[in-house]
């Protein structure tokens, strides 16, 4: 589930414990393992397992669907909604965005929970019997489809929820069979799928596999001062790449030895996050040993450094400029616990820079675990917690 969940499509991932367990807890078992365990424990517990046998409901509007009368048309229904969803996962399948097609799987989970807590059932099967046994059935529809509709990611946890209908994926149900009537007759049953992440779980975990990230950390902290020279850098010119919308040709300013001055011209792809506006005058880091390389006609010497995390609004790429505040330009950034002045290393290409893995932590800027400081320091962002440097 969380690999695929965080898969990094466009934009890398980062790993942490907590995330992970937020993830798991949240959306796997808060959302999907909610609605299957809520939904079949109510057949079990008030239908005596037997899925009822009532009309479907298609033709109530979803929550949030304006109500026929009025004068305003009514929204779409539950079952059109339903099938709404199903189709744009398979498109999205289609199309080979594994991680999207994942997340609105978990999307319509969501919509049905939320169909469940504003449709009261449990007050229904008292007030309005038939309309109750509607509402039920066609979110055990939902929860059917389920199986299918996460069976390329984790066939296990499918092969499960299809064993509650007494069903096989690709035997007795499969994708041609979504939003049909399949599998709606007879008895389910009710177990509970996942098992909560509990923090004992979590730090026997974390425990039982800090051996290598340890080692691994020590590795990345020796090869950035081996390997980076970042340096803070003002940016003192800025217009749009008149051959790429999503660039900026910036002119930085850093300072040198004996009060001297360099400037450098650089391509960053902030359009879609910052102003121009919001970038001119700042103060940020350049990595300044980058080979020079041509972004769509024009000679960038360096590049810019910003955190990313997928915390968006639908899971969309955030960006955040790394500031270095009103730190004079030309300081170096050192990592906590090595010299200031270690030598400087060569110049590098962009595989080489990448190699170094730089991230947030818990809004500090790391590699390796340690801290990058700018004037003994540590480089903190403001925005994004967790996410990568790059």
């Amino acid at each position: 589930f969380y690999i695929f969940y965080n898969r990094p499509e466009r934009a890398d991932a980062l790993f942490t414990w907590k995330d992970f367990q937020e993830k798991v807890n949240g959306e796997l078992i808060g959302n999907l393992g909610n609605l299957v365990n809520r939904t079949l424990s109510f057949v079990t517990r008030y239908y005596n397992g037997n899925i009822p046998c009532s009309p479907a409901s298609g033709d109530q509007p979803a929550p949030g669907g304006a109500p026929a009368s009025g004068g305003k048309a009514p929204g779409p229904s539950f079952l059109e909604t339903v099938r709404n969803y199903e189709e744009g996962i398979a498109a999205r399948l289609e199309r080979a965005e594994l991680r999207d097609a994942f997340r609105m799987v978990f999307e319509l989970s969501s919509f049905a929970n939320k169909t469940f807590q504003d449709a009261e059932p449990w007050r229904l099967r008292k007030e309005d019997p038939p309309r109750a046994a509607a509402v039920i059935r066609d979110l055990v529809r939902v929860v059917r489809d389920m199986a299918v509709l996460v069976e390329p990611y984790m066939p296990a946890a499918a092969a499960k929820i299809a064993s509650f209908f007494g069903l096989s994926i690709g035997k007795d149900f499969s994708w041609k069979d979504l939003a049909g009537d399949g599998g709606l007759s007879g008895k389910v049953k009710s177990e509970v799928l996942f098992a909560k992440l509990e923090d004992d779980h979590i730090n026997e975990l974390r425990e039982r596999y800090s051996g290598s990230q340890k080692e691994r950390a020590e590795e990345i902290a020796a090869a950035f001062s081996s390997t980076l020279d970042l340096r803070v850098a003002r940016i003192v010119k800025i217009e749009r790449h008149p051959g790429a919308d999503k660039f900026y040709i910036e002119t930085l300013e850093i300072a040198g030895p004996g009060g001297s001055s360099e400037e450098r011209v650089i391509v960053s792809g902030l359009v879609p996050f910052y102003r121009e506006e919001e970038l001119l005058g700042k103060h940020i880091i350049v990595a300044r040993n980058l080979k020079a390389a041509r972004l769509r006609g024009v000679e960038s010497k360096g590049m810019l450094l910003a955190a990313s995390d997928m915390g968006g609004p639908q899971g969309q790429e955030r960006c955040e400029v790394l500031d270095a505040g009103e730190t004079p330009t030309g300081t170096r950034v050192i990592l906590e616990g090595f010299p200031p002045d270690s030598p400087l290393p060569p110049e590098i290409d962009i595989d080489t820079f990448f190699s170094v893995p730089l991230e947030v932590r818990d809004g500090t800027v790391t590699a390796g675990g340690r801290a990058l400081t700018l004037g003994g320091k540590p480089l903190r962002t403001r925005i994004i917690a967790n996410g990568r440097v790059r």
